[in-house]
């Protein structure tokens, strides 16, 4: 694994402390910081206008990554004009990339991709290959937060091409990583396993370890929204410990809350607190309040649940505060959330009601509709347990209208049993029985929409793999992935393979589990271990001797 978490820089004459600042500037920002400024210090002195440039554009990524968008926007434009006006058009390009990424994280998505689209122009005109791929990438991630997943899928597969093909095995597992965000978005979740296994072999073989902590953290996402909750918190950890070794408190954060959200839902509530405050100091550490609102949020709805309703206040106070400084909706609706549960558990009834109806008046249209009708139904469980059974009757109705807006058929399932509780103990039998057989045809419903999701997807797979072909083609790069060059080798060599063992065959090459396979192929572990039994037979392996070692054999001897 590589000890640093950045390449040089790579522009030539470049002073050494520029390449020490950039090389820091990852994990250690204030280091990084006084470095710059020390080299932009004797730029100055020596009318070095390349490295002031630099120098300057280092200091503008330090203060985006601290959040102090004015100043990094600063900093960066006067980067970029200084390397215009000495003719260094890598460097106007990197500074368009630049800019591209400071105004995605402002969420101005139009403006990122007009500096995008610069950078690219750039990059394809003087063949900066590097940056033509970080460019592709960066349009992907506009992409993806347009919710346009396919031209973002279109835009990462360019990316990936254009870096393995000129070997830039960096840029190639970062790209890899948006790749992964999009299959873990779109439920394609074997494609995204096999996608984090890919790009983890090839950082820990010597790449980023940076990008090897947040693609780690990456599979750990993926593994719960499996089910697997062990390898998620192995994943974890794992991530955890290569963040601390960078030193990384915005990472070490994130991953802290991640845990704490698992070990909530494993119902521990204790464990998950220690979590989330832990979270919450790094949060604090890294002056990131995004990230501290979200610990913060989390930790009041615990002291919630421990019936700690000070400590709860004193958490949504804080985010008030906070929220002062950084202009952000989900921020403010997981504030708004947590308000009306506090009154929830503080406020006679009549207050509590009014306060819960407002904040779910302040959400608009469509957001956190799944935590809303959680804080309806848990508030009309509050009304039933307080012997006011009628009202509780209208708010689960309230919550019935909500999870109609949508496929939400596990809520609905949950509403129709609260009801039918509700009406049978105001010995409404008519009632409760119809609201059994409502939840009876909505867990019917649910099964439905689960066998036709698996339809679709397996068609989405289908889909994206042909336009990943014809993405290539079109851009007339010459390369496949290994996933293809394996497929391609085993049926050039006539082996007996059926396609559900070539598949399984790719799936082992990319270091996945059996469990994980099983996972997801959708099949039963028994079947995975079935195909890897003929597997062995059909390639002919001695015993001892594993089906990933045969296979990596196969593709160094490119099939011969």
């Amino acid at each position: 694994m590589a000890a640093k978490a950045r390449r040089g820089y790579k522009m030539e004459g470049t002073s050494d402390l520029n390449r020490d600042a950039w090389l820091l500037m990852d994990h250690q920002s204030e280091k990084s910081l006084k470095l710059a400024r020390r080299a932009e210090d004797e730029a100055r002195a020596s009318g070095d206008e390349c490295n002031l440039a630099l120098a300057l554009h280092i200091q503008g990524l330090c203060y985006s990554n601290q959040l102090q968008m004015e100043k990094a926007g600063r900093l960066l434009g006067d980067a970029g004009q200084r390397f215009a006006a000495i003719g260094m058009h890598s460097g106007v390009g990197i500074v368009e990339h630049a800019l591209a990424g400071l105004n995605r994280r402002m969420g101005n998505y139009t403006a990122a991709e007009e500096h995008e689209r610069r950078a690219l122009h750039i990059s394809e005109e003087r063949k900066i290959y590097s940056l033509q791929s970080a460019a592709w990438q960066g349009l992907a991630s506009i992409a993806f937060h347009s919710d346009d997943f396919k031209l973002a899928l279109q835009h990462t597969h360019l990316a990936i091409a254009i870096a393995r093909s000129a070997g830039h095995m960096g840029q190639y597992a970062t790209s890899l990583q948006v790749q992964i965000n999009i299959y873990n978005k779109l439920g394609l979740l074997g494609k995204a396993l096999a996608t984090a296994h890919s790009a983890i072999a090839i950082l820990e073989d010597g790449g980023n370890t940076l990008h090897l902590a947040a693609t780690t953290l990456s599979l750990g996402n993926v593994h719960k929204n499996l089910g697997m909750r062990g390898l998620a918190i192995e994943d974890y950890s794992k991530a955890l410990r290569l963040f601390r070794q960078i030193h990384d408190a915005f990472g070490e954060s994130s991953v802290l809350n991640e845990i704490g959200i698992l070990m909530k839902q494993d119902g521990n509530p204790g464990e998950a607190l220690r979590y989330f405050r832990e979270s919450a100091a790094l949060a604090r550490r890294c002056d990131n309040p995004r990230l501290l609102i979200g610990a913060l949020t989390n930790a009041g709805l615990i002291y919630l649940i421990q019936e700690q309703i000070a400590s709860a206040q004193d958490c949504a106070n804080e985010c008030e505060l906070l929220l002062r400084r950084v202009d952000d909706k989900e921020s403010s609706t997981n504030l708004l959330l947590l308000r009306a549960r506090i009154a929830m558990h503080s406020m006679p009834p009549p207050d509590a009601e009014r306060m819960v109806q407002n904040s779910l008046a302040a959400l608009e249209g469509d957001a956190k509709i799944n935590e809303r009708i959680d804080l309806l139904c848990d508030f009309a469980a509050k009304l039933a347990a307080d012997g006011r059974r009628s009202k509780s009757i209208r708010v689960l109705t309230k919550a019935f209208v909500l999870a109609q807006k949508g496929p939400y058929h596990e809520k609905l399932i949950a509403i129709h049993e609260q009801l039918h509780h509700q009406y049978r103990s105001l010995d409404k039998t008519g009632e409760a029985a119809s609201q059994l057989e409502q939840a009876y045809h909505q867990q019917q419903m649910l099964a439905a929409r689960e066998r036709k999701l698996l339809l679709d997807r397996k068609m989405l797979a289908q889909e994206l793999e042909t336009m990943e072909e014809e993405v290539i083609r079109q851009s007339g790069i010459v390369w496949q992935s290994e996933e293809q060059q394996l497929q391609r080798i085993l049926l050039n060599r006539a082996l007996p393979l059926t396609p559900a063992e070539i598949k399984v065959c790719q799936l082992v090459h990319a270091n996945m589990q059996s469990k994980e396979i099983a996972a997801a192929l959708n099949v039963s572990l028994h079947a995975i271990n079935w195909h890897r039994q003929n597997i062995r037979h059909k390639l002919r392996l001695a015993r001892g001797r594993s089906i990933q070692a045969a296979l990596s054999e196969l593709l160094a001897d490119g099939g011969d």
